[in-house]
């Protein structure tokens, strides 16, 4: 049922999922990324995600003052790109934050 051998700790989640597991027996036919879903992979694999890009915009943010790195041809292509996903990313979630939750 698991495709790869890289979908090993994404089938360790599944396992870990009462509602994925009854999923598994209960289906004649099961599909690993239905049960993936169950167990609330996606979410844990985004919220990871989002985690990994927040602390790599940190790292950027200690030397995007620089001028060299501001009027960089190879930086900027990369902010159009950054922003372009944020834009994304706000039309899906909207307000859900709050300005004190933006501080931490």
């Amino acid at each position: 049922m698991v495709p790869e051998s890289r979908d090993a700790d994404s089938f360790g989640v599944v396992l870990k999922s009462k509602e994925a597991v009854k999923y598994l027996r209960r289906t004649k036919l099961p599909k690993f990324n239905r049960a993936f879903i169950i167990a609330g992979g996606e979410v844990n694999e985004v919220a990871n995600n989002l985690g990994k890009v927040s602390d790599e915009l940190e790292e950027a943010l200690r030397t995007a003052h620089l001028p060299e790195v501001k009027s960089s041809h190879q930086v900027q292509v990369a902010i159009r790109r950054v922003f372009s996903h944020t834009i994304r990313l706000k039309s899906i979630f909207g307000n859900q934050w709050t300005e004190a939750d933006e501080k931490s």
